[in-house]
């Protein structure tokens, strides 16, 4: 079972996949909360890069597939941690996708009533797979979340980064934005609805340039830690 799960959550070009960079550099942060053999354990979300395409090129058709398949490599990676030891830690999870990108989906007409509802028993059902009884050995424990309200900013990340087929209209980060809030400041009404514990939660003003200011990720994982020491994330 997992010592303890961690989320980096945020909207795209959030930042999260850079700050998980850095905390694979600087795992020896986190020794004091680890028992002999425990590792700390980075696992990147599973994105099907040909299903991830085929959204961007036609929404409507292919919405669907690839939602559930984000689905599936976000079960796994909770599957991962229920069956490891150590500290866990994946940019995204379960519920969040649910609440934002696959509620995005279906607000926007993406994704049909009967499809939205399958997806929502599919996670159910992940949920119970991975035993709720025992939540505390998979479910994540904290939140860390990259908020950028300024979408103007993650268009400008975007066009950096400059992905294959990757063209994202301000209108849906605006939204993704709306829906991250929601999430985040619902998070303990929410989660108990999945019959789940909430999580813990830090919020980051993630508007800051990581290439800029060299305090930036040294600063969010001294967060971290102190948080981690206040919830007694020790030995147990």
């Amino acid at each position: 079972m997992a010592r303890f799960v961690l989320l980096i959550e945020g909207n795209i070009c959030a930042g999260k996949s850079e700050f998980v960079q850095y905390i694979d550099g600087h795992k020896d942060e986190f020794a004091a909360f680890q028992k002999a053999g425990e590792e700390v354990v980075n696992i990147p979300e599973f994105v099907d890069d040909e299903a991830l395409k085929l959204f961007y090129h036609n929404m409507h058709r292919y919405t669907n597939i690839f939602e559930r398949s984000c689905l599936t490599g976000r079960q796994v990676r909770h599957m991962k941690a229920k069956e490891g030891k150590g500290i866990y830690i994946f940019d995204r999870g379960m519920i969040g996708g649910a609440e934002t990108f696959a509620r995005n989906s279906f607000q926007e007409g993406f994704s049909t009533h009967r499809a939205y509802q399958r997806y929502l028993a599919d996670l159910k059902d992940g949920l119970d797979q991975l035993d709720r009884t025992r939540q505390e050995s998979w479910l994540e424990q904290l939140i860390v979340y990259l908020r950028v309200p300024d979408v103007k900013v993650l268009q400008e990340r975007q066009r950096q980064r400059n992905t294959t087929g990757e063209v994202i209209p301000a209108g849906y980060l605006d939204r993704l934005n709306r829906l991250y809030d929601r999430y985040i400041l619902g998070s303990a009404e929410i989660y108990p609805e999945y019959g789940v514990r909430a999580p813990q939660i830090i919020e980051i003003d993630a508007t800051v340039d990581f290439r800029e200011n060299v305090e930036y990720h040294p600063q969010i994982l001294k967060q971290i830690t102190t948080k981690m020491r206040e919830m007694n994330i020790h030995e147990r």
